[in-house]
Order: structure tokens, then sequence, then C-alpha cells
């Protein structure tokens, strides 16, 4: 269990200094075409996992199945990722990384109009300090501190 919680925990680790160092990185390549590489290889990766790991004879499809796998391909990965790796570019990190907040969110809501879930009222507490929490957060104007040093004390000297 502690292994799980790790892993969650390093994994989300990671999508957070990636983005930071993404933001900041400069590739010799779009950073959209960057992100179909990275698709394409977690893939690859995953596919290879899971054929090692022997999965294949719990893989079934049916029509439930497909739609989710659907679903997953264009609104998760085509759609969510691609618009998060634009966003990257012209967004601050902390407004783009909000998404992280709206995710379950849009899960919960999802379940309860496709699945008919019955949330409890602590629940849809929960979704209205997140709903507020992401507005403030995405409307909130940060100032940068001002230099109290002049320019001038900043200009190189000519060397002798």
């Amino acid at each position: 269990m502690i292994w799980a919680v790790a892993v969650l925990l390093f994994g989300a680790l990671s999508w957070a200094v990636g983005s930071v160092v993404s933001r900041r990185a400069r590739l010799p390549l779009h950073s959209l075409v960057a992100a179909a590489w990275q698709m394409l290889v977690a893939g690859v990766c995953c596919t290879a996992l899971g054929t090692a790991l022997g999965q294949w004879p719990q893989f079934h499809l049916n029509a439930n199945s497909v739609g989710s796998l659907a679903y997953l391909v264009t609104g998760g990965s085509l759609l969510g990722y691609t618009c998060f790796i634009y966003l990257l570019e012209y967004v601050p990190v902390a407004k783009v990384s909000s998404n992280a907040y709206v995710n379950p969110l849009v899960a919960v809501l999802i379940g309860i109009l496709f699945l008919h879930e019955r949330p409890r009222a602590a629940e849809f507490a929960g979704m209205a300090a997140i709903v507020i929490a992401v507005f403030l957060l995405t409307t909130a104007s940060v100032k940068a501190k001002a230099s109290t040093a002049p320019v001038e004390q900043f200009e190189q000297v000519p060397a002798e």
C-alpha cells in the first residue's frame, strides 16, 4: 500500500516538474509535436508493459469499453493533453495546472449525469469549494516586486 502512495506522489511530482521545465525549455521542435511523440511513446511502453505482465487475457472489447477508449483517446489525450501543452506556452503554469482540481469535479458531474449517482451534501460543498478556488486562482493578478536598485547600478563598466 505504501508503495502505491509513493508511486502516485512521484507521478504528481514528475508531472509538476515536467510542466515547469517544459515551459522554460527550448526544444528543437514544436511543443505539440513533442506532445505527440510523448503520447506515442507512452502508448508503446504501456502496451509492452501490459504484454510483459500478461494482461491480454483481461482485455475485452464491448460497446462500453470501446466507448470508454474512444473518449480517453480523443477527450483525454488528443484534446485534453494537447490543450494543456498549448496553454503551457501562453498561460502561467499555476493557472494551467488548475485542471488537476477541475478534473475530479468533471468526473463527478459525468457520474451524476450518465450513471445517475447521488453525491452527498459534503461532496457538493467540496465541488463548490473547488470552483471558488479555481475562480480565485485564474482571476488573481500577481504583481512582480519592484527592484530597489537603480538600473544604472547594473550597467556594465568598460574594461580598462
